[in-house]
């Protein structure tokens, strides 16, 4: 299936969750996820599935001061 992650087509294989995309971007769940536009909460990482055609966004947070 093809998704567009952070402005990028991207296959993926199959049924996939927002956690199995993290780990196989090498990623951990310490990161903002953004679907269509709609910001996920990280309680919704493991029973949220890709569809064909999302838009996915990963931010990972940043610190300074």
């Amino acid at each position: 299936m093809e998704i567009i992650l952070n402005g990028e087509k991207k296959q993926l294989e199959g049924n996939i969750t927002v956690t199995g995309l993290l780990g196989s971007l090498g990623m951990n769940r310490c990161v903002a996820v953004f679907i269509n536009g709609r910001q996920l909460l990280m309680a919704e990482y493991e029973t949220t599935h890709i569809n064909e055609f999302d838009k996915v966004r990963i931010f990972r947070p940043l610190s300074g001061g």
